[in-house]
């Protein structure tokens, strides 16, 4: 299905870590009823602020 796109590179490791961080941030955010979020794409990091 991805075979033709830039994320089929992506190791399961790769894909399991980005749905962690992904559901870490939305936990933090629905706690505190808003936020904001830092991503920085290079080091593949998601961050609540």
């Amino acid at each position: 299905m991805t075979s033709h796109l830039e994320v089929s590179q992506c190791s399961l490791g790769d894909w399991e870590k980005a749905i962690l961080m992904g559901y870490d941030v939305w936990r933090q955010v629905e706690k505190n009823r808003g936020g904001t979020l830092v991503v920085d794409l290079d080091a593949r990091l998601i961050t609540y602020l």
